[in-house]
């Protein structure tokens, strides 16, 4: 019971217009397409074409994400990821700049792929990770590897850039099925820490685990929902 979707939560979810068929029936709407048409204005608008943006993308990629190329960081750059940052561009050329992950997994793959421009949010550009390697090297001078081997979920990455041609914001780490790879659901170098048996010691380097409220709310639910359902009997 405790590793299932809690059905109260389930039911505390809007339904969509277009799923709710009998409540379209009653009104004689025709439900609309679930579907993104078109692209909205300010994305259309924008300087920087889809195909621009993306070639900057890899360029910035390419220049160690910015840190061979300082110059193409805004100055109100942000770098971000689910629990770390966000930090300005000084932070992060001082704090990433300082870290050389090929020291320690020097056959590390990103497998980048899947580019695409955000309809929605004009200059951001998304592609997606599948990271593997091995850790064969040395990790901050203390960590040393044995072989062990990692295979990341997939992650979400995005860079966003002014009008100007400059990035603005960087964000990593996202994971999209954290049923993937043996990083424990965890995205960055956090995962790959805990893949190869190095965890960091702290609750947000950790894979998640549901809190006592969210377990308790778990079994109060699922006991209403039994109720509920032998009252309709």
């Amino acid at each position: 019971m405790l590793n299932s979707v809690s059905p109260l939560l389930l039911s505390l979810v809007p339904q969509p217009a277009w799923h709710r068929s009998d409540t379209l029936q009653c009104m004689s709407m025709t439900p609309p397409s679930p579907f993104l048409d078109g692209t909205p204005a300010g994305v259309a608008s924008f300087p920087l074409s889809a195909e621009v943006l993306v070639e900057k993308t890899k360029a910035f990629i390419l220049a160690r994400n910015g840190l061979d190329a300082p110059d193409t960081l805004d100055e109100g750059f942000e770098f971000m990821g689910p629990v770390v940052g966000p930090l300005g561009k000084a932070d992060y050329l001082e704090t990433v700049g300082g870290f050389d992950i090929y020291e320690a997994f020097p056959d590390l793959s990103p497998n980048f792929h899947h580019f695409r421009v955000d309809p929605f949010e004009p200059g951001r550009v998304w592609f997606t990770s599948r990271v593997r390697g091995t850790f064969t090297g040395s990790f901050g001078g203390a960590l040393k590897g044995r072989g062990e081997r990692f295979e990341m979920p997939p992650e979400a990455i995005s860079v966003s850039w002014s009008a100007e041609g400059k990035v603005i914001r960087y964000t990593i780490g996202y994971v999209l099925d954290r049923a993937q790879g043996n990083s424990g659901g965890l995205g960055g170098v956090f995962g790959i820490l805990f893949a190869v048996g190095k965890p960091l010691p702290f609750r947000e380097a950790q894979p998640w685990r549901k809190s006592f409220g969210f377990q308790l709310f778990d079994i109060v639910s699922s006991l209403a929902q039994k109720a509920n359902s032998k009252r309709a009997r």
